[in-house]
């Protein structure tokens, strides 16, 4: 999403060859029930371009480039919602700069809610130059989240210098809870047979931090956007909405 306000949601991503979901410049949508997968980083046919030396699960950034003459904290703002996401990484990810659930920067704004980021190399989570100086004057709004199997949780930033001690500290109030497998909380990720029904403390527990006045959670797809009990992009409770429309072939 480069700019815009468009919503969406019930979204796959699979096997993707570079990040799977990217945000930037200025884009204020909302977006609920998504899934990403990455378990190989697979050749590009010839032709099609080269492997991303950094893919990420999201990449999401502010303003960037020409035309912020202010710097990336500058408008437009990148303030989006994500609610509602399984974000499940390769923990063999070749590509060092990659690995990543979610990368803020560039003084990405945003609320991210009922996360869960599983088997990520690197760091569950990074948050990198102004966006770490927006998360610690503004909170990050990262909140709801389960980190499953990963690495390591929050990458330590170097400029601004912030540990991920610090941040730790940070995210202390915002219902960050851990497991240790990502199938403690996902109940199949065999790709022949995907269920991504929540279980374990995935399953509830995910709204204890509420909304922020702040966003527009009206009018979305003839309703209003909420934060349900469960992490996740699929109701314990209801449909398996991937089922029947979705293929994962890995060509």
């Amino acid at each position: 999403w480069w700019g815009g306000a468009v919503d969406g949601r019930y979204l796959v991503s699979y096997e993707a060859g570079d990040d799977h979901f990217v945000t930037s410049e200025g884009y204020v949508g909302r977006n609920q029930f998504l899934i990403g997968f990455q378990s190989a980083r697979l050749t590009p046919a010839g032709g099609t371009g080269v492997i991303a030396t950094d893919p990420q699960g999201f990449e999401m950034d502010g303003c960037a480039g020409t035309g912020c003459d202010a710097g990336t904290r500058s408008e437009p703002f990148t303030n989006p919602i994500f609610a509602n996401v399984t974000m499940v990484g390769n923990p063999a990810e070749p590509q060092t700069s990659g690995g990543r659930g979610i990368v803020l920067r560039r003084g990405h704004r945003g609320l991210l809610s009922n996360f869960i980021l599983a088997n990520w190399k690197s760091f569950a989570v990074s948050v990198r130059d102004t966006s770490v100086t927006l998360a610690v004057r503004d909170s990050a709004n990262l909140v709801n989240v389960i980190l499953a199997g990963n690495a390591a949780l929050y990458e330590p930033s170097s400029d601004p210098v912030f540990s991920d001690v610090q941040f730790t500290a940070l995210f202390a109030a915002d219902n960050h809870r851990t497991a240790a497998t990502a199938a403690a909380v996902i109940t199949n990720l065999t790709p022949a047979s995907f269920d991504w029904t929540p279980t374990g403390d995935a399953a509830t527990g995910c709204n204890t931090v509420a909304i922020p006045g702040t966003y527009n959670v009206a009018n979305f797809f003839g309703g209003t956007l909420a934060l349900p009990a469960f992490c996740g992009a699929v109701d314990p409770a209801g449909p398996k909405w991937y089922e029947g429309w979705t293929t994962h072939a890995t060509n």
